[in-house]
């Protein structure tokens, strides 16, 4: 049985929320990233600090493309899979900052 056009397009919305959601989330990290740079004294911590920089910038153009795939085919099956994908990832790019920002702390 197909799904109804209002079944797509509740699952559409709630997708990019989800993306929405996870933009918002960068956004914060990079805005405390920017506010570690101050406490990253050693060379090793300024690298991390500019690793993370970039991987906000990579994260969110990979959140455009899933949004712009999304606007143009709709929630399907490979793009579902992608943002599940996604999710996973960015648990662990999550976790990652948290612990080097506590520890700049």
């Amino acid at each position: 049985m197909n799904p109804s056009t209002t079944e797509i397009q509740t699952e559409r919305e709630a997708l990019l929320g989800q993306i929405r959601a996870w933009e918002h989330e960068l956004d914060e990290m990079f805005a405390e990233n920017s506010r570690l740079v101050m406490n990253a004294e050693t060379i090793e911590d300024k690298k991390l600090v500019a690793h993370f920089e970039n991987q906000f910038a990579i994260q969110k153009n990979r959140l455009d493309q899933m949004k712009h795939q999304l606007k143009l085919a709709g929630a399907s099956s490979s793009i579902q899979e992608g943002v599940s994908e996604f999710a996973s990832y960015f648990s662990s790019f999550r976790d990652a900052f948290v612990a080097f920002s506590e520890g700049l702390m």
